[in-house]
């Protein structure tokens, strides 16, 4: 129910957030009408003011959410060892991202969420890498660290090979999207309306 509305039909206002019943006003918000006391009202201003003074931080948060990607990637690295997919994989690799990025004082705007789009696909393209790699490991266990590193370069240019990976990386990026959509999507939304909000006093009830 509308609060307009619940005054109306009530004649009881209360506050939208916490239900004090005292020391309310009416605002216009962004969202439309609202009616909170003083201390929410202060508190939801101080959130707002608080933000528009916040660095970006881009840099720093950039690093923070790569390494949580990469982080993040484990299971998929897990899962992938025995050719199984799974969305859950990509939701660990985008929530780690986004915490790390928030964690290290990047903003979260839009730029924030755009960031953190590519650490999720550096982090996926890591992941499958590493698979390639800790199967290169298992099958020759004697090469050195830098054999390694060229068989592994080697076989992803062997025609058949990348035709089998780009099969793996659509299925992958398919449930990967599955997974992490939920959290883009609700970072973006979270991103769009404090960048966007404001608070404004219409008149005192009471």
């Amino acid at each position: 129910m509308d609060e307009m509305e619940d005054l109306i039909i009530n004649r009881m206002p209360k506050c939208v957030h916490c239900g004090s019943e005292e020391n309310l006003s009416t605002y216009s918000t962004p969202e439309g009408n609202s009616i909170l006391c003083d201390e929410c009202a202060e508190e939801l201003q101080k959130k707002i003011d608080n933000y528009s003074q916040l660095d970006n931080n881009y840099i720093q948060g950039f690093f923070a959410s790569l390494l949580g990607a990469i982080a993040g990637s484990v299971i998929w690295i897990l899962l992938g060892f025995i050719n199984v997919y799974a969305s859950f994989a990509g939701y660990a690799i985008a929530a780690a991202a986004f915490w790390a990025y928030g964690k290290a004082g990047g903003k979260l705007n839009k730029v924030g969420v755009v960031l953190n789009i590519i650490t999720v696909i550096l982090g996926i393209i890591f992941a499958e890498y590493t698979g390639i790699a800790l199967s290169v490991i298992r099958g020759n266990p004697g090469y050195s660290f830098i054999e390694y590193i060229n068989a592994v370069n080697n076989i992803l240019f062997i025609p058949e090979f990348l035709k089998h990976e780009a099969i793996n990386l659509l299925l992958g990026g398919l449930f990967a999207f599955l997974g992490c959509q939920n959290i883009v999507r609700t970072n973006m939304a979270t991103a769009k309306k404090m960048e966007n909000f404001w608070l404004k006093k219409i008149n005192r009830l009471g």
